[in-house]
């Protein structure tokens, strides 16, 4: 009959073999390592004489070890849409995202949203193509079948920067889901306004100022609002990594195809 207690004895002195082998194999490599020069032989002379020197040089090594840091605490996820003053919000993002003085003070903005809380303010003079560089400059993968001339390229829209003007939309990443399934045509149909092109460049830009995120990582904002020189309707998302504007013709709907409702 086995012994139990030899049997532990005999456990022990396996797991000190291991130790003691393992240790000799440390020594070694640390010697190949210091014949190497990848390791210092004053700062080794010095670790063996504290572990010579001090019985207790196990306390002295857990004393000089950094006290590992509390991580802090993950910020708060707040609604970035959740914005008490516009004005004063978009007057700080075309400062630091254009490098803009901008004046809204007196443009006209709802007072009573109806929904549409998020409201995007556009500077007199702005174009396409300032816009459409800043996009390039923010997200570099970014590409567009009209190349660098929307100005050009997009002639139609519902509304230009000829003065500083504000307009609201729905706060949300993904283009509006009442939307689905309506083209161009049938949103014209329907009346109401429809986002820009232009808009949804700063809606991009914006939003990845506000978060470090991006619109669209679902959907496909159709720039109802727009109409490129072949009567074709822009339409914009985030896709495999990149900032893509494509188009569509003005009778082409599907589900995941939605425009922005604008007031």
């Amino acid at each position: 009959m086995e012994d139990p207690q030899l049997n532990a004895v005999e456990s022990g002195d396996k797991t000190k073999l291991d130790k003691v082998m393992k240790l000799l194999k440390l020594i070694g490599q640390t010697l190949i390592w210091i014949a190497d020069g990848k390791r210092g032989l004053e700062g080794m002379i010095r670790l063996l004489q504290l572990v010579n020197d001090r019985p207790d040089f196990e306390s002295e090594l857990d004393a000089s070890r950094p006290v590992p840091s509390t991580p802090p605490l993950a910020p708060k996820v707040q609604d970035p849409f959740g914005v008490k003053d516009w004005k004063a919000e978009m007057k700080k993002f075309y400062r630091e995202v254009f490098g803009l003085k901008v004046d809204f003070s007196l443009v006209a903005i709802k007072d009573d949203s109806g929904g549409f809380d998020w409201a995007m303010f556009v500077p007199k003079g702005m174009t396409l193509n300032q816009a459409w560089f800043k996009c390039c400059e923010r997200f570099p993968a970014a590409s567009s079948n009209y190349r660098n001339d929307h100005d050009s390229a997009v002639p139609t829209n519902e509304r230009v920067a000829a003065e500083s003007y504000c307009k609201r939309f729905r706060p949300r990443v993904e283009a509006d889901e009442e939307n689905k399934k309506l083209s161009a045509n049938a949103l014209a149909e329907r009346g109401g306004e429809n986002v820009t092109l232009m808009e949804r460049f700063l809606q991009e830009l914006w939003y990845h100022w506000k978060t470090g995120k991006h619109l669209d990582m679902q959907c496909i904002t159709l720039c109802a609002g727009s109409r490129d020189h072949y009567g074709g309707v822009p339409r914009t998302l985030w896709s495999f990594g990149k900032f893509r504007v494509w188009h569509y013709y003005p009778d082409y709907c599907f589900h995941s195809l939605r425009s922005r409702s604008a007031v």
